[in-house]
């Protein structure tokens, strides 16, 4: 691992490097009240310090809507193209480790049974600059589900603020080159982390654990209660799929008139009605408890079976955002409690 330290008055020279070159600067920024990830015009609007965004930067890997590809009716036959392929690199800065540690689930999944073109391209063309979380909020709990406020999972290189300068961790070649191309603002000092790193641990408030039990029966846990008190409070809003960094399920639409149009991949949610309905009408998960229970195992049960990380990282959005306050760090602890 390459460690580098970065001044806090050579930060903005960085981002002024990054943004004059042909590289796209996704970063935080205020949007209507939010910080969210945004393409970077002026690099004043980037917003460092104050806590997570509203959602993750998944979108700029994996869109919420992507087309397939297009369709033109032409008398009896019908002319289909490919999308453009995606162009340019992009530096998505400013992400919290426990988004970086998203990319763990997302890229298992897109080179699982099917190579994801799309995804892997866009994926291969970011490099991911994560910046350390100094001050989780209440509802933060990624320790509890194994990572770290400063962890280096799923990140190219690491900024951690150590008195007043940031300690630079290139944890992957992408980062390496990283840290070459822009050598100029970066010294060769590397600062030691483990008591920023103590102290960020130590202001989580939930520690867990959050977990499964692997060896439980998966029957068992079909019948177990906490389902029932999830989803009689769930609305199935989908809100806590969108703004979470690892889900990653979508629906396939057409889209288009007589002439043509689109074959089109939109974001989608196990938590709404009509995600598992059948051609037939028949729904295997036809009433809100059993969308809860889905939601939940799939996370902390079937995607660790099948791919040896656990898909949820602790960022807490999807407790601040739903509306009927369902939190997955209460109904995990549900979960490993005896039932009656």
């Amino acid at each position: 691992m390459v460690k580098r330290q970065l001044s806090a008055e050579a930060l903005p020279r960085l981002l002024e490097a990054i943004r004059r070159s042909d590289t796209r600067l996704v970063a935080p920024v205020v949007e209507n009240g939010l910080r969210v990830f945004r393409p970077v015009e002026h690099v004043e609007e980037i917003v460092l310090d104050e806590g997570n965004t509203a959602w993750s930067f998944k979108e700029f890997l994996f869109p919420r809507t992507e087309p397939l590809f297009h369709y033109r009716f032409d008398g009896p036959r019908t002319e289909l193209t490919e999308p453009e392929p995606p162009e340019g690199d992009t530096v998505i800065l400013g992400a919290r480790p426990c988004d970086a540690a998203g990319l763990a689930v997302l890229d298992r999944v897109y080179a699982w049974d099917y190579d994801n073109r799309y995804y892997r391209e866009r994926r291969e063309r970011a490099t991911i600059i994560a910046l350390s979380c100094a001050a989780p909020d209440p509802a933060c709990f990624c320790t509890a589900v194994g990572l770290s406020p400063t962890g280096t999972r799923g990140s190219d290189v690491l900024l951690t603020k150590i008195n007043g300068a940031y300690l630079a961790e290139a944890s992957t070649e992408k980062g390496e080159r990283f840290l070459a191309t822009y050598g100029e603002v970066f010294t060769g000092q590397e600062p030691d982390k483990t008591e920023a790193t103590r102290a960020a641990e130590a202001r989580i408030q939930r520690p867990g654990p959050v977990a499964v039990d692997p060896e439980a029966p998966v029957e068992k846990l079909f019948g177990h209660p906490a389902w029932t008190d999830a989803g009689q409070r769930c609305l199935g809003c989908g809100a806590c799929a969108f703004v979470c960094p690892t889900c990653h399920c979508f629906d396939i639409v057409d889209e288009g008139d007589a002439r043509g149009g689109s074959r089109c991949k939109n974001w989608d949610s196990c938590g709404f009605a009509l995600f598992t309905v059948h051609t037939s009408g028949h729904n295997p998960r036809a009433d809100q408890p059993s969308r809860a229970r889905q939601r939940v195992l799939h996370k902390l049960r079937y995607i660790p079976e099948r791919f040896g990380v656990v898909a949820c990282v602790g960022c807490g959005r999807c407790a601040r955002t739903c509306p009927a306050g369902v939190d997955i760090y209460e109904t995990a602890g549900a979960l490993n409690s005896p039932m009656e």
